[in-house]
């Protein structure tokens, strides 16, 4: 499963969705997108249970082992145009 989210439902997905969809035995990755950033969290499912990737940058790539793909973030994020944060926004949430 591959969610983008949105600023109204993020916790939402980040936290109940992931849960409902961990649940199900068929699938096997869930993957989140940020809207805003180039960066997002993979979750796989392995023998021993799931395994959280964070990816955060274009250069990251989702390797989607059970369906065979390898998905870089850059072409997911292919003429997306990121909001322009102030420059001392690192200062306030770094």
């Amino acid at each position: 499963m591959i969610e983008v989210l949105s600023p109204s439902t993020r916790d939402f997905d980040m936290f109940a969705k992931l849960d409902e969809c961990r649940a199900v035995d068929s699938i096997d990755h869930v993957l989140l997108i940020d809207p805003n950033d180039p960066a997002g969290q993979l979750w796989t499912r392995g023998p021993d249970g799931w395994t959280e990737e964070v990816l955060r940058s274009l250069e990251s790539t989702a390797e989607l082992t059970a369906v065979g793909l390898t998905l870089p973030l850059s072409e997911i994020y292919e003429d997306v145009a990121f909001p322009a944060w102030p420059e001392d926004a690192e200062a306030v949430t770094g």
